[in-house]
């Protein structure tokens, strides 16, 4: 619980998160090789002009936030 407010909002990505006056766009994906972007995705994040992050876990999604040297 780093004080992030997070919205689920399942399209075009998984999560719009803000934490710090930032916001970033999350997609959650697990790591067994099953669960890829989608095309539309892939799409979406190349013309995207704001922040996105694939994730999957969440350590990894809290390191987006908070970067990954504080999580050491």
């Amino acid at each position: 619980a780093i004080g992030a407010a997070v919205a689920y909002i399942k399209k075009p990505l998984d999560l719009l998160v803000w934490f710090r006056g930032r916001y970033v766009l999350m997609e959650v994906k697990n790591r067994n090789g099953k669960d890829q972007l989608t095309r539309a995705q892939l799409e979406f994040i190349a013309t995207w002009p704001g922040e996105v992050h694939v994730v999957y876990t969440p350590e990894e999604a809290v390191a987006v936030m908070i970067g990954a040297e504080a999580m050491k």
